[in-house]
């Protein structure tokens, strides 16, 4: 479950496409009428990243796209209650509360918000492993776990910031590997098998040379559920 409720330059965890569950104390914090995100992974600026305000009710969601600059600016927005979603390549890292004053807007609003982009996704040394399915086992003891392997997906990996992308299929025991891929933060994405009921899944994930995890094992969930066609990180 993906739950984030992050201020001015917090770092965020937990980057998987799942459901979401906000805390929205008092509507969250206020926001001046015309605001500002900025969102930076390692420091720079990122561009092409989907900022979209959603209002509460039956409004417009308003929505940009990150520049060169890694900002949006969102202008006259209206009075009311909205909530704040950031996502690149199906992976939604932020969705928070805020609100615009009916009135003149206090000093105190927020004009600017900076959010790092994917700096805690969990990190490995290579993108290797084993894709399984949820499975329980029951018998005279009770239930036990009993994860199954899943073969023929196809899965891509996508570096979030070059681009660059790379394709394979898990064999007959489960089994993937992306050989190639280099030092960087990706999108893990799992393709839909719909005769297996299993829906698409993604995962942003970071590959890092100096990590301790290596060998992943990553569970594919099928059609319903809170976290439908979400692509897990189980060790």
């Amino acid at each position: 479950m993906l739950f984030l409720a992050a201020f001015l330059s917090a770092p965020f965890s937990e980057l998987a496409a799942c459901s979401i569950s906000e805390n929205c104390p008092h509507h969250g914090f206020a926001a001046a009428k015309n605001f500002t995100v900025i969102i930076r992974h390692a420091g720079k600026p990122l561009q092409g990243v989907l900022v979209e305000m959603i209002p509460d009710g039956d409004g417009l969601d308003i929505a940009g796209t990150t520049g060169a600059g890694g900002s949006v600016l969102f202008e006259n927005l209206l009075p009311g209650n909205y909530h704040l979603s950031v996502s690149k390549l199906g992976i939604t890292t932020v969705y928070q509360c805020f609100h615009v004053a009916k009135w003149a807007t206090a000093l105190t609003a927020k004009r600017t918000m900076s959010f790092n982009w994917g700096d805690d996704a969990p990190e490995t040394r290579q993108i290797s492993g084993k894709l399984v399915s949820r499975r329980v086992l029951i018998d005279a003891t009770g239930q036990h776990p009993d994860p199954a392997p899943v073969a023929g997906i196809h899965l891509t990996l996508t570096n979030a910031l070059t681009g660059m992308r790379y394709e394979t299929t898990s064999n007959p025991a489960g089994l993937i590997a992306f050989s190639s891929a280099t030092e960087g933060v990706y999108v893990l994405h799992s393709e839909a098998d719909k005769g297996r009921h299993y829906d698409a899944g993604d995962l942003l994930i970071r590959i890092n040379p100096a990590a301790t995890r290596s060998d992943l094992i990553l569970e594919i969930q099928g059609g319903d559920g809170d976290c439908r066609g979400s692509l897990a990180l189980v060790n």
